[in-house]
């Protein structure tokens, strides 16, 4: 994997050391040795003691296995047990060969979450922490916030640094509004107060003495998902989350954490079930190396079948063609692109916007499908950059589990495959360049528009591409059910870059565009 900061390197090493035991069938006897095997000798020691560092790993090891950690914690039973109520759940679901893996009813020893409503923010940071009671198994919504990993950031504010140097024009303090900022012993003092956070004394400063500490998680959510109780513990709005994974990229504390779904897959291998892998586009554009190798690299693995998720592309950019050109004849102002799910659940909370989404599944979704129906008992896994597949995947019945490219490099690893020394398969034939372009921001767009030329159609058509969603450009869209966007066709993208800048990527976005450009084929200039 390439360079990574201790955050994200630990969240790995324990996918690693999962996947090594998933494989050995050894998870329920020795997953407890792991918060002590990792932080013997060259663990640098990150909280109070070594022992609170420990129980985080334990906290992150029970969100990774999907049980809810946000404001429990459990210090009576040991993660063996956790493991084991786990287990006996994905081997149940695995197992049913005749019916797809969306389980229905509970039926772990534990409690299982039946609901992934949200949670009250202020009931839950009033209430007491029981340390000795079960935790539930909570398989409904793939992320899961740490809260005792949380730093409890401060509130967004601003705040004055040593480079102040006092200066007889002060603009600072003649320009503030509210008369906030004022100057202490020949420095400026910000009276928190009386801040209203707008920032002018930050803007006016020629020494840029005065600077903004942002609370990252809240910073980077686009839809304000994540809120602090009056703990001021950060929790996650399962109404309102859209899964882009922003927080899980950017807390610097790791506190979101999200759920694998290494133990069905590895269960499904182990028990010879016939699985089958769906390799996404921006899948494809993560190792570097030839493209081949990677299906190659899965069939060590285990998967009996490799299948590019680019040709059932094709299909969706021909099927969302014709749908846009029928719905643009009957007047329609635009249509917005459906791909990305972090954008459809966006989408639909926009009053009068979710209605211009076209309704051509996703790629995912499709090919799925078309899997299913050439194999139904077989145990289909699609392989990407993104966590809120984990959602769509779970919301689709021909979709077995979603593992994310970080839980297969992790999986890699523990069975010791490189990718780089295996054969070079012969990619599909008969997958165009626009197809294996739609990782990538504007790769929709474009095999969208090319199928709407085949189809000889008089509609004219403008397009316009949102690369990344931010509560900004969230507010754009949003007066787009007043005011209708000029562009008739809107590709949609929650991640800069589009797939290859996805969460839980391991390739930079840069090298991740080039990779896939090379997968694509020099072809599709436009990628």
């Amino acid at each position: 994997m390439p360079r990574e900061d201790n955050r994200t390197k630990i969240r790995r090493d324990l996918l690693v050391r999962i996947a090594r035991l998933l494989t050995n069938g050894t998870i329920e006897e020795e997953i407890d040795a792991i918060p002590f095997d990792m932080t013997n000798e060259g663990w640098e020691q990150v909280r109070c003691c070594i022992q609170h560092d420990r129980a985080l790993l334990r906290l992150r090891l029970l969100a990774l296995m999907g049980f809810e950690v946000e404001g429990k914690e459990d210090v009576v039973r040991p993660l063996g047990y956790y493991a084991h109520i786990l287990m006996e759940h994905v081997s149940n679901m695995v197992s049913r060969e005749h019916v797809f893996s969306q389980v229905k009813e509970p039926e772990a020893k534990t409690e299982i979450e039946s609901s992934h409503s949200s949670v009250s923010l202020e009931r839950e940071a009033n209430v007491a922490v029981d340390l000795t009671a079960p935790l539930k198994l909570n398989d409904r919504f793939p992320l899961h916030m740490i809260t005792e990993a949380c730093n409890a950031c401060e509130g967004a504010r601003f705040m004055v640094t040593e480079a102040c140097q006092g200066c007889v024009a002060r603009p600072c303090k003649t320009g503030c509004p509210k008369d906030a900022t004022s100057i202490v012993r020949g420095r400026a003092y910000i009276d928190y107060e009386k801040c209203i956070n707008c920032g002018l004394c930050a803007r006016v400063c020629p020494f840029h003495a005065i600077v903004r500490i942002p609370v990252p998680c809240e910073e980077v959510c686009p839809v304000g998902a994540i809120k602090k109780g009056k703990d001021g513990v950060a929790r996650i709005d399962h109404r309102t989350c859209i899964l882009c994974g922003k927080c899980l990229k950017n807390c610097p504390f790791g506190a979101p954490q999200e759920q694998s779904d290494l133990f069905s897959v590895v269960t499904a291998l182990r028990m010879k079930r016939k699985v089958i892998a769906m390799l996404a586009p921006a899948a494809m554009a993560q190792f570097p190396t030839s493209p081949g190798r990677l299906p190659s690299a899965l069939r060590r693995i285990g998967f009996d079948e490799v299948v590019e998720v680019a040709a059932a592309a094709d299909r969706v950019a021909k099927e969302e063609a014709q749908e846009i050109v029928e719905r643009l004849s009957t007047g329609e102002a635009f249509v917005a692109t459906s791909c990305c799910p972090s954008w459809v659940r966006a989408a639909s909370r926009l009053d009068g916007i979710a209605d211009h989404v076209s309704h051509t599944p996703s790629p995912m979704v499709m090919g799925a499908r078309l899997v299913k129906e050439e194999n139904p008992n077989a145990f289909v896994v699609f392989i990407g950059p993104c966590l809120a597949k984990k959602q769509e995947g779970k919301e689709e019945e021909a979709v077995d589990a979603v593992i994310t490219i970080e839980e297969l490099g992790a999986l890699l690893v523990a069975m010791e495959i490189e990718v780089g020394e295996e054969e070079e398969l012969p990619l599909e034939e008969t997958i165009s360049s626009y197809g294996r372009g739609f990782g990538a921001s504007s790769g929709v767009s474009y095999a969208v528009l090319h199928a709407i030329d085949e189809l000889e159609s008089e509609i004219k058509i403008e397009h316009r591409v949102i690369d990344g969603l931010s509560s900004d450009s969230l507010k754009e869209i949003a007066r787009w059910s007043i005011d209708s966007p000029e562009s008739t066709l809107v590709e949609v993208m929650a991640c800069e870059g589009g797939c290859v800048g996805g969460p839980c990527a391991i390739a930079h976005p840069k090298t991740s565009k080039k990779l896939l450009m090379k997968y694509a084929g020099e072809v599709n200039k436009q990628v």
